[in-house]
């Protein structure tokens, strides 16, 4: 179900997010992934979801 993908990469996401931003020690994480396939998934879920962070975070408040 691509909902279930979807919750699960975001939870990665965020769980990395989390990782390398509190931990100044933490440079890179390594995903391995057993199909190419969710290598293309994923970047391009995590490129995406990044985005739509920075956006977020960059849009004037009004």
């Amino acid at each position: 179900m691509a909902y279930d993908w979807i919750r699960k990469t975001l939870t990665s996401y965020k769980a990395t997010r989390n990782l390398l931003m509190d931990i100044p020690a933490i440079d890179k994480a390594i995903f391995l992934i057993d199909r190419k396939d969710l290598d293309t998934q994923t970047t391009m879920a995590f490129q995406a979801y990044a985005i739509m962070i920075w956006w977020m975070l960059m849009r004037p408040i009004m």
